[in-house]
């Protein structure tokens, strides 16, 4: 599997291996989930939303990631789920 990082959308790219539950079991898999969520506590989401919505604002994240975005927004000072 290729792993390409979209700079203009902002998002990482997996090609060559079909999307089935082991390959997302595997994908997901680590050894200190907690320390791969807190590793980015200052995430381009966390800076980019402080840009346009004040402290305490209510987010409420959609993504399919680690919820490392939502704890980084979390540190900047919004109420995120």
């Amino acid at each position: 599997m290729k792993r390409f990082y979209d700079s203009g959308n902002k998002r990482l790219i997996y090609v060559g291996d079909a999307a089935t539950e082991q390959f997302w079991d595997s994908h997901w898999e680590t050894e200190d989930f907690r320390k791969v969520v807190t590793s980015t506590s200052n995430s381009w989401v966390a800076r980019e939303t402080k840009k346009y919505l004040p402290k305490g604002s209510k987010i409420l994240e959609g993504g399919c990631g680690q919820a490392n975005h939502v704890f980084a927004l979390q540190q900047k000072g919004f109420k995120a789920v």
